[in-house]
C-alpha cells in the first residue's frame, strides 16, 4: 500500500472511529477538566491576549469555545465534516471552522496564526513528521505550537483503552509516541525549534471536576515520584523568527 493509500485509510478510520461510535458524544461544555487543559496549553504557548489561534483536530469544540470565551481570534481545522456539522450546531461564537487534514492544511490557513494548538489529536494522526510540516505552515514565523496529550507511562490509559466499549487500540496506539524523543524529533524535522514537555494533572474528568479536583491534581504534581506519572503532557515548541 502507497504512503498516500495508508494515510487515506487511517483518515477513514478516525473519522469512523469518532463519528459512529459514542466518542462523538463527548460533551462540549466548559469543566475545570477541560478549562485546566486550555489553561496549560496557553501558559507553554506563551501568547498574548486576543491573539489568533487556530485549534488543531478541534473536534466538536469542546476546547475551541473555551478558547473563544476568552477572547481569543480562535479558529478551528478538523478532519471530520460530520464533527464540524456538530460543532457549527452548539457554536454561539461565529468561529471559523474549516475542514481538512493537518498534515496538509488549506494553503488559505497559511501563517494566518500566532499559535496552533491541539487537545489529544497527535497520538491519532499516523505520521508525526507530516503532521508537525503542516502544523508549521499554519503559524507565522515567531509563532507557537502547544499540545496536550496523554503521558503513556501512566497505566490508567492502557485499562481505559482495553476496558472501554467505546475505544480501540488501534485509534489510540499511537499514545506510545506521545513521549519526548519522537515528539522533539518530529518538531524539529518541521523546522521548529525549543521542543519541552512538561507533566501536569492526574484526575479523570469525573473526579477532576469535582469540588476538590484541583488540589488532588495540585497536590500530586508537587510529589516528586509521581511527576513521571502524571496523566498529561503539554509539548510545545517555536517556529523561527
Amino acid at each position: 500500500m502507497t504512503d498516500r493509500r495508508r494515510q487515506e485509510a487511517h483518515n477513514a478510520y478516525q473519522r469512523e472511529y469518532y463519528t459512529h461510535t459514542d466518542r462523538a458524544t463527548i460533551s462540549a461544555a466548559r469543566t475545570p477538566y477541560i478549562e485546566r487543559h486550555i489553561d496549560e496549553a496557553l501558559r507553554d504557548a506563551a501568547i498574548a491576549d486576543g491573539a489568533r489561534i487556530i485549534d488543531v483536530g478541534c473536534g466538536r469544540g469542546r476546547h475551541l469555545f473555551g478558547l473563544a470565551a476568552r477572547g481569543y481570534q480562535a479558529e478551528g481545522l478538523e478532519l471530520s465534516e460530520d464533527l464540524l456539522g456538530k460543532l457549527r450546531e452548539e457554536d454561539a461564537y461565529g468561529i471559523p471552522a474549516h475542514c481538512g487534514d493537518i498534515g496538509a492544511p488549506p494553503p488559505e490557513l497559511h501563517g494566518r496564526f500566532d499559535s496552533a494548538l491541539g487537545f489529544f489529536v497527535l497520538h491519532h494522526l499516523l505520521d508525526l513528521d507530516v503532521a508537525f510540516r503542516g502544523i508549521a505552515k499554519l503559524v507565522r514565523p515567531g509563532g507557537t505550537v502547544s499540545f496536550v496529550e496523554p503521558n503513556p507511562y501512566n497505566p490508567s490509559y492502557w485499562i481505559q483503552i482495553t476496558a472501554s466499549p467505546s475505544m480501540s487500540w488501534r485509534a489510540e496506539k499511537g499514545i506510545f509516541n506521545m513521549r519526548r524523543g519522537p515528539i522533539s524529533a518530529a518538531m524539529r524535522h518541521a523546522g521548529l525549534v525549543e521542543p519541552r514537555v512538561r507533566r501536569f494533572g492526574i484526575l479523570p474528568p469525573m473526579l477532576r471536576n469535582t469540588s476538590w479536583g484541583g488540589a488532588v491534581d495540585h497536590f500530586a504534581e508537587s510529589v516528586p515520584p509521581l511527576r513521571p506519572v502524571l496523566a498529561f503532557q503539554v509539548f510545545s515548541a517555536v517556529k523561527p523568527a
